[in-house]
């Protein structure tokens, strides 16, 4: 499903509905859930393009939020094995006292 987009020249996101709100209106709590949706497999965003992009505030916040999330996106299967290793260590102990 597709989290950010650009339409008729404006970067634009959604994080829950169907409703694209402009990215100049975006607030920390979206940038929130859009970062925890960039770490689902359906997760899609509309390229950054200069070009397609014809309102310079949005070129500047569209770029870096895309630029982090294709980031998150990318290495989400290294975050997801990362913190089960982490916590490995602890879950293994504790199912072992449970099976005890």
């Amino acid at each position: 499903m597709k989290h950010l987009r650009v339409e008729s020249g404006k970067g634009q996101y959604r994080v829950i509905n169907d409703e694209w709100i402009s990215v100049d209106k975006l607030d920390k709590d979206a940038l929130l859930k859009l970062a925890y949706l960039a770490l689902e497999d359906e997760f899609d965003m509309d390229e950054y393009s200069e070009e397609t992009i014809k309102n310079p505030a949005h070129q500047i916040i569209y770029k870096n939020i895309y630029d982090k999330l294709l980031q998150l996106s990318e290495n989400k299967d290294r975050f997801k094995d990362e913190s089960s290793q982490r916590y490995k260590k602890a879950y293994d102990k504790y199912s072992q006292e449970v099976d005890e």
